[in-house]
């Protein structure tokens, strides 16, 4: 298997590298870093460039919303995670927030 750079698989996409980066956090677009640098299969960005120009087959563009679906699953369960963790005190702050109080009479208090 062949990897290519963020930088390789920007210009072969007609991305910016930041919209790479970007597409590898979301999990959109599967990388490995090694050292500074990401590493992208070729593989994964010809079947990300057949999605984008809707030229890919069904099973690509299923592969791609199930490794979405994967991230989004695992960010979900970090975050409940976190809250879990919460005194209840602060979750119960988190949740309800305090009435204002109001400095004068409103519109409809008003002669």
């Amino acid at each position: 298997m062949e990897y290519i750079s963020a930088i390789e698989a920007a210009r072969r996409l007609h991305k910016s590298e930041r919209t790479i980066r970007a597409w590898i956090k979301e999990g959109r677009l599967p990388a490995q870093k090694s050292g500074k640098e990401w590493q992208i299969a070729e593989s994964d960005v010809e079947s990300l460039w057949a999605n984008l120009t809707g030229t890919g087959s069904t099973e690509a563009r299923i592969k791609d919303l199930e490794t979405r679906l994967a991230v989004v699953e695992e960010e979900l369960t970090r975050l409940k995670k976190r809250v879990g963790h919460m005194p209840a005190r602060e979750k119960q702050s988190r949740a309800k927030r305090p009435e204002r109080k109001r400095l004068g009479p409103t519109k409809q208090e008003q002669p």
